[in-house]
């Protein structure tokens, strides 16, 4: 009977141990149920970052496909503004072109204006020279009639002469001194004239112009009255005709300063506008440039710093989804253990 009371005693005491070592585990149960529903708390939790990070991580994707697309767009910009920036080269170039054919044609309009000069010039002395000549043949139309008559009677004597010796017939110091004694005898009338050199021309011997020089006295007179009349006739036909060509010269030379005025203002404007249209073609090629320089610098620069923002943000969210799920695997072993101790105390309760 002791041994039995002992043997109780025993198994009330292990049972009491048990008790006690069934409450502790129950604690550790309600423990482990506790924090096994506050894992699956933070579990969920953080499989809705998980979810969450998902979606800002595709909101990334999809604004830096955005944003791949408007530095595409840009890159098309870009391309256009260099095959602007080509075209509008080629136009300066054709403007330098066209100025360089505008400064030839200036230099031919110079030169032409020379030559027109030289014509007006060349013009203007003729004109001059022909007016000398009129005002020489006014003067000759205004002599009297002896002197007219003597010195067409002597003219007409020195052709004779001139016609009539041959070379070496007379001295050239006896007819240029007897030449000269004929031209004093200017003062007198037109017959004494004529009697003194046809009584000089005798004195020398010139036999030669008996047949040709008249006998009476008046013939002479005639024939100079004859000469007289057709040489006013044919002072008056050249002095018309000068007077003609004077008046034209002066129209032509007055149609030239007109045309050369013209050319000159002509070239002048030209060369004006396509200067000033050459600076305003420069000035706004160059604002254009300067503007769309600092337009693809600041779009660069935000596209950038955009980019690096969000890869920062992706760069967080990575990590953060990292950090859930480490802490996602560490919930799970920790519930595996604390499931894998109850079921070692059920086991050891139930036995």
């Amino acid at each position: 009977m002791a041994e039995q009371v002992q043997s109780l005693e025993l198994k009330l005491a292990g049972a009491e141990k048990l008790n006690d070592k069934l409450k502790i585990v129950s604690n550790e149960l309600v423990q482990a149920d506790s924090q096994c529903l506050r894992l699956m708390r933070e579990l969920k939790n953080t499989k809705e970052e998980l979810i969450k990070s998902d979606l800002q991580r595709e909101n990334h994707e999809a604004v830096i496909l955005d944003l791949q697309c408007e530095i595409e767009s840009l890159k098309l910009e870009i391309t256009a503004l260099e095959q602007r920036y080509v075209e509008d080269e080629r136009l300066g170039q054709q403007l330098a072109e066209e100025k360089t054919r505008t400064d030839e044609c200036f230099v031919t309009l110079q030169i032409q204006l020379k030559e027109k000069q030289h014509v007006i010039s060349c013009l203007e002395d003729e004109n001059t020279a022909l007016r000398e000549r009129m005002i020489l043949f006014h003067e000759h139309a205004n002599q009297s009639p002896n002197d007219v008559k003597l010195d067409k009677y002597l003219r007409y004597y020195s052709k004779i002469m001139t016609q009539m010796l041959l070379p070496g017939d007379l001295d050239e110091a006896l007819v240029q001194s007897t030449w000269k004694h004929v031209r004093g005898v200017v003062a007198c009338t037109a017959y004494y004239a004529s009697v003194c050199a046809m009584h000089v021309l005798r004195r020398l011997g010139m036999g030669i112009f008996q047949h040709c020089l008249p006998s009476s006295g008046n013939v002479v007179p005639s024939i100079a009255k004859q000469t007289a009349t057709s040489q006013d006739e044919i002072v008056k036909d050249e002095i018309e005709k000068m007077a003609k060509q004077i008046h034209e010269s002066g129209l032509l030379v007055k149609q030239l300063k007109e045309e050369l005025k013209e050319v000159k203002l002509k070239a002048n404007e030209e060369a004006e506008d396509l200067t000033q249209e050459m600076a305003e073609l420069r000035y706004q090629f160059t604002v254009m440039l300067e503007e769309e320089s600092k337009r693809r610098a600041f779009v660069e620069e935000a596209s950038i710093r955009r980019v690096e923002d969000l890869e920062l943000q992706v760069q967080n969210e990575q990590e953060r989804s990292a950090t859930a799920m480490r802490r996602f695997q560490e919930v799970n072993e920790l519930a595996k253990k604390q499931s894998t101790e109850i079921s070692k105390l059920k086991r050891a309760l139930e036995v």
